[in-house]
C-alpha cells in the first residue's frame, strides 16, 4: 500500500510540473503529455485506494480517505472536462490541489484513529463533501482560466493567451455549469453533516459556521447569474472567493484531525 502511495504522489508532483510548464511555454506537446500523464495517474491512484479498501481501509471511513476521494474526483472530472472544454490552464491549479489533498491525506491518516467509525449518514456525507468539492474546485479552475485570458485580452499580450483554451464567453459558462452541480451537492453535504453532528453529540464549530458562509456566497453567485445576469469577471472572483473559503474549511478538518 505504502509503495503505491507514493508512487501516486510522485506521479501528482511530476504532472504538476508539466501543467505548471505549460503555463509559460504553451505547447500542443505538454498539453497531450499532461493529459496522458493523468491518465496514469488515475489508474495508479485508483489502484492505491483499492488496495487501501482490501487491507479494510475505505477511503469513507475518515478524514484522509476523503480527502484522497476528492483528489481523485477532482483530477476524473478535470480529464473528463479536457476531453470537450480544454482547460490546459487549469492543470497548473488542479494538479497542484491534488496533490495537497493526497499529501494532506496520508499526513491525516497517520494521526492516532479517531473514536468510532462513520455510520451511513456519515458515509453519505462524506461521499456528498467529496463531490462537491471537486466540482466547485473544477468551478474555480475555469474560472482562473477566465481571469487569466481576459488579463492577457485587456493588456494586449496575445504571447500570454492559451490558444487552445475556450472563448471567455465559454469559460464563463462552465463556471456557472459546473457551479450548478457543485452547489446543491455542497448543501446536502452540509445538511447531511448538521444531522450526523447531532448524533454525534457535537455542538457548533467553526468550520459549521465556515460552510454556512460558503453556501450564502454561492447562493448569492447564482441568484445573481440567473436574475440579473451577473458574468464576467465578477462571478469569475465571486467563485474564487467561495472556493477559497472552503480550503480554508478543509484546512480546519485537517487541522483539527492531527492536532487533535
Amino acid at each position: 500500500m505504502k509503495a503505491l502511495t507514493y508512487i501516486s504522489i510522485t506521479l501528482y508532483a511530476l504532472t504538476s510540473l508539466v501543467y505548471l510548464a505549460y503555463i509559460f511555454a504553451p505547447h500542443d506537446k505538454l498539453r497531450r503529455a499532461g493529459r496522458f500523464a493523468i491518465s496514469g495517474v488515475l489508474m495508479v491512484h485508483l489502484a492505491t485506494i483499492g488496495s487501501y479498501c482490501l487491507n479494510g481501509f475505505h477511503p469513507l471511513l475518515g478524514v484522509g480517505g476523503t480527502l484522497n476521494l476528492i483528489a481523485f474526483l477532482l483530477l476524473l472530472g478535470f480529464l473528463l472536462v479536457s476531453l470537450r472544454w480544454p482547460l490546459t490552464g487549469g492543470g497548473a491549479v488542479v494538479l497542484p490541489l491534488a496533490l495537497a489533498l493526497v499529501i494532506s491525506g496520508q499526513i491525516t491518516s497517520r494521526a492516532p484513529p479517531a473514536a468510532g467509525l462513520p455510520a451511513a449518514l456519515g458515509k453519505l456525507h462524506l461521499t456528498l463533501v467529496a463531490m462537491g468539492v471537486a466540482a466547485l474546485a473544477l468551478a474555480s479552475a475555469a474560472a482562473i482560466v477566465y481571469l487569466r485570458q481576459d488579463l492577457a485580452l485587456r493588456r494586449n499580450q496575445l504571447l500570454a493567451l492559451d490558444k487552445s483554451a475556450p472563448a471567455l464567453t465559454t469559460l464563463d459558462s462552465l463556471s456557472l455549469r459546473l457551479t450548478v452541480v457543485g452547489f446543491p451537492l455542497f448543501l446536502c453535504a452540509v445538511c447531511t453533516g448538521v444531522l450526523w453532528s447531532q448524533q454525534l453529540g457535537f455542538g457548533v464549530r467553526l468550520e459549521h459556521l465556515l460552510s454556512g458562509v460558503i453556501l450564502l456566497v454561492y447562493l448569492v453567485l447564482l441568484v445573481t447569474r440567473i436574475t440579473v445576469g451577473l458574468r464576467g469577471r465578477r462571478a469569475a472572483w465571486i467563485t474564487l472567493f467561495g472556493f477559497g473559503v472552503t480550503v480554508v474549511v478543509l484546512g480546519i478538518y485537517i487541522a483539527r484531525r492531527v492536532l487533535g
